[in-house]
Parts: structure tokens; sequence; C-alpha cells
């Protein structure tokens, strides 16, 4: 697929679902409530395949890849300390706290837009690289970003056992911690992935993607940019300002300042100057956080982010 048609693909299945699942809203066409059961339905059964086929092609090319995906961690957990620290100096109750602090912590690192950006700077190096970037990302989504979501609403009364236990138990949970051991033991056997199944990959993703964008289009009022801009512009301030400089104090402890070719620096500042993940809002959906503060966040940091995505390219180039 050449540059045109990936963006023709990006816009239609993240703007298509968007603007369907609000305007199904908009027109009394499907209740709001609807969205925190689609999400579910979606993480539970359409994106788990395509995660364990994705992770069983996986080719890594060089033993220090490996720190990519440790460094995506080490930054979301970062993001996270930070994320709560804002959150609780706004005087938020802790709904809207576990709303604001997701959305923090995870970034939109993946095809949608990090990723993208990789693969227009460095081309298919930069799209693999990328890719590894993310291996971190679902694991940390369904393990910590699940913790943090049921702390939050338990508002400590339940234990670290229990909340693990029903990250295990719960199918849009289970399921896709299941498919990444599945697909991790499938790459660590010696058995080729059958090029008959990389369609159900190029098929899934986007339908899984536009599927959690419709129900997020469902809860997304407009009005409530308003009501939530003090929130956003401390978004802002985080994904584009603060991410970043911890992304490249990091990449000194990493070591990636010292690469000759700067491969990894390139990458890592572009994905840690990436906005709000849609999973942090899969996330807000399925606990019923504060949705309004999160589809704020999510939606004016992924605008702001598409008018940046120029410049971030070029300094990134630069480096």
């Amino acid at each position: 697929m050449n540059v045109t048609l990936k963006v023709i693909q990006i816009i239609v299945v993240i703007l298509g679902g968007l603007v369907a699942g609000y305007l199904f809203r908009r027109f009394n066409w499907l209740a709001a409530t609807w969205s925190p059961r689609i999400t579910r339905a979606t993480l539970a059964y359409v994106q788990p395949f395509p995660i364990a086929l994705a992770i069983w092609g996986l080719q890594v090319h060089s033993w220090r890849a490996i720190l990519l995906p440790v460094f995506g961690a080490v930054l979301a957990i970062l993001m996270l300390v930070v994320g709560a620290l804002v959150a609780r100096g706004q005087q938020l109750d802790r709904r809207s706290q576990a709303a604001f602090v997701l959305p923090t912590m995870f970034s939109n690192t993946g095809t949608t837009y990090g990723a993208f950006l990789c693969f227009v700077l460095m081309g298919a190096q930069g799209l693999a690289l990328a890719t590894i970037y993310t291996l971190s990302f679902a694991p940390m989504i369904y393990t910590v970003g699940f913790y943090v979501a049921r702390a939050y609403v338990g508002a400590g009364q339940q234990s670290v056992g229990e909340i693990m236990r029903e990250n295990l138990t719960a199918p849009h949970s289970r399921n896709p911690l299941a498919a990444i051991l599945a697909g991790l033991l499938l790459w660590a056997l010696p058995w080729q992935r059958p090029e008959c199944l990389l369609p159900a990959i190029d098929i899934l993703i986007p339908v899984g993607t536009a599927a959690l964008l419709f129900a997020i289009g469902l809860s997304i009022r407009l009005r409530a940019v308003r009501e939530y801009a003090p929130q956003a512009i401390w978004m802002h301030g985080l994904k584009f300002i603060v991410s970043p400089a911890l992304g490249l104090l990091l990449a000194v402890l990493f070591g990636f300042w010292a690469q000759a070719d700067h491969e990894f620096l390139k990458i890592v500042l572009i994905e840690s100057a990436a906005p709000c993940a849609i999973m942090s809002l899969a996330i807000v959906q399925v606990f019923r956080l504060n949705v309004d503060l999160a589809n704020v966040c999510w939606l004016t940091t992924n605008l702001t982010a598409i008018a940046l995505a120029p410049i971030l390219v070029v300094v990134a180039g630069l480096l």
C-alpha cells in the first residue's frame, strides 16, 4: 500500500468511525449507552486475533531493538506519575482523575499517528522500529491501564490481587492478554506465520479501530470542550512538552544519543510527542469514568497533533 492509500485509510477509519458514531447519536439512531458495550465486545472478540498474528510475525534484526518497548513502558509509567499529580492538583473527583490520567499515560503511537510518521520519515525501517516500540503498549494497557482504572474506581476498596483477578477473568482484558501470550509463544517457536493469515490483520485492525472510534463518537459531546477546556490545555502541555522532554532525557539513559545514525532517537522523539491514544478512551468507556473529559482531551490533542505532524517529522529528521 503506497503512502496515499495509507493516508486515505487512516482518514476513513479515524474520521469515518468517529463521525459515524456521532451522527448515530445525533439523529437518535443508537443510544449512547451502547458505547461501552461496543467497546467491550471489540476488545474481547475483534482485537485479540490480529494482535496474536502481528506478534507471531514480528522480525527483530538487532538485539538493541528490545530497548524500544522497554523505553515506551518506562515513559508511560513516568507520565502516569505526572498525570496523577496534575489531576490531583485540579481537584477532580476520582472518576475524572482516572479519565485524565489514562490519556496522559497512553499515546497514539500506532499506525494512526506515531508509527505512520516514522514510516514517512524512515520508510519501512521506521515502520518496523515503531512497531517494535509499540510492543509494550498492549501489555501496559491490559495490565497497568486496567489496574489504574480499577484502583481509581474502587477508591482503595479493592486489593491488588482482586484487581488483577478481574483483569484475568473479564473477557475484554483476558482475551487480549491471552492473545499477546499466544503470539509470543508462536514467535518463539520455529513455525513461520502462514502468509494466508496476513489479510486477517489488514481487515480486523481497521475494523476494530473503526468500531472503537464509533463507540467514542457515540459518547462525544462537543459542548463538553468548553467545560473541560482547562484539562485539555493541561493535556496539551503534558503531551507536547513534558512527554517529549522526558523522552529525550530517557534517550540519554538508554544510550540512543550515542548511536551514530540516531535511528532509535528519531523513533522515540516522534512516539513521545504523540497525542492521546484511542485505547485510553476505550478503558474510560469500559469503566464508565468521565467520558466527556477523556473525549475532549483525545479530540483536541489529536487535532493539534495533525497540525504539528510536519514540524515533528522535520525536527526528527534533523537529529
